[in-house]
């Protein structure tokens, strides 16, 4: 499907705008701030927000202005990366990189989980029992098999070297980040009461399965190292995660978010510590509450410098 000129357009704007944000000098500082900050030297706290399962409510569908797949899924980078910029005003660095994927093909685990949803998009999920004896596990799950599509690869990189024209740097990415969570992956298939009871019942099995299990993640690992599709993702680590709870209440009280920061910042005086606020799975449509917790900590976090 040939992109529209109206959806080019779009993507352009949204393009120099984010170019112009980046260049500003107060990117390179935090950019500064955060080489200092993760070498141990004392900078003051770093502070950092990641709306998650809230930017349903900070970018709605009917904020995306472009028709074409392809370019509903850049114009909501863009509008993420321009949101962090322009109203969050946490220490995110603007990254002007538009990442192009490496195409990779993964068997699976030849299994699939079988859940009950609720009404609610952000309400917890029941997980309803597919391995049901300890032979199920091995008669069913098998270790995932990588394979590189570089063909698929260039051309999605060739389209979207097209739609920036030049305005923002593309490059090829494959894998930067990946949950390790073997046990929330077994917990789907067993359901979470069966693990549970598994682990007073029959450990040995529990073990042998989150063994195997363990085998075949390091295996896929190896396959996308061997394959040059694992990428760096060694820009910054994180730390120190306050409750998010306080995003989500049924009142907002910026004056326990503040005695709660203060507090912490307290404790870890002399230390080189970063707030990190995530698992923000809702702000009760109200938007103002991330960046005045932003602001709340930074003010804090000026006093500890």
């Amino acid at each position: 499907m040939a992109i529209t000129e109206k959806d080019k357009r779009i993507i352009q704007d949204l393009a120099k705008r984010l170019f112009e944000l980046a260049e500003l000098p107060g990117e390179k500082k935090k950019a500064e701030m955060w080489y200092a900050h993760n070498s141990l030297k004392r900078v003051r706290p770093m502070i950092l927000i990641f709306p998650e399962g809230a930017w349903r409510e900070l970018i709605t569908e009917k904020d995306l202005l472009t028709e074409d797949p392809f370019c509903w899924e850049q114009e909501h980078l863009l509008r993420t990366r321009l949101y962090y910029a322009e109203f969050l005003k946490d220490d995110n660095v603007i990254d002007r990189i538009i990442p192009s994927p490496i195409v990779i093909n993964n068997t699976g685990w030849g299994i699939s989980e079988d859940s009950t949803s609720p009404s609610d998009p952000a309400g917890a999920r029941h997980f309803n029992p597919v391995i049901k004896t300890e032979e199920d596990f091995f008669n069913k799950v098998h270790k995932p098999q990588v394979s590189i599509d570089w063909k698929a690869t260039e051309e999605i990189y060739e389209r979207t070297l097209e739609l920036y024209n030049g305005i923002l740097p593309v490059e090829k990415r494959g894998v930067t980040h990946f949950w390790f969570d073997n046990i929330d992956r077994l917990a789907t298939w067993l359901g979470l009461d069966q693990i549970y009871l598994d682990m007073v019942d029959r450990p040995e099995w529990l073990h042998s399965v989150l063994n195997f299990m363990l085998e075949g993640m390091m295996e896929m690992l190896n396959a996308l190292e061997k394959n040059g599709a694992l990428s760096l993702n060694n820009a910054n680590h994180f730390s120190y995660k306050p409750n998010p709870a306080v995003i989500a209440a049924e009142q907002w009280d910026p004056d326990f978010v503040r005695k709660n920061i203060r507090d912490t910042l307290e404790k870890t005086r002399g230390c080189v510590i970063e707030l990190i606020m995530k698992d923000t799975h809702t702000c009760r449509n109200q938007p103002h509450r991330l960046s005045e917790w932003v602001r709340i900590a930074k003010e804090e976090a000026e006093k500890f410098t």
